[in-house]
């Protein structure tokens, strides 16, 4: 999907979630994403995987972060679940 795809799909979404691993921390187009989610207003959830330090001026972008873990991804399944139900 192209940069301009993803972020008309911000555009037209109730929220934004990210994944965030150390690959989306050092990937340009994933801190677009995200300061696109911010200048719009989303709700932002950031699921951080367990080992990931989350920078603080991502933090504070963030309406809610929960931690996960790839051998246990229902973590973040019910994390997204939750957060949909209190958007």
């Amino acid at each position: 999907m192209q940069l301009h795809a993803m972020m008309d799909g911000i555009a037209s979404s109730d929220a934004f979630v990210a994944l965030v691993t150390e690959a989306w921390l050092n990937a340009p187009h994933c801190q677009a994403q995200l300061e696109r989610a911010v200048a719009l207003h989303k709700p932002i959830l950031l699921l951080v995987e367990d080992g990931v330090t989350l920078p603080p001026h991502i933090r504070r972008a963030a309406t809610a972060v929960r931690r996960f873990s790839r051998s246990n991804i229902d973590d973040a399944v019910r994390a997204i679940k939750e957060f949909a139900a209190g958007s």
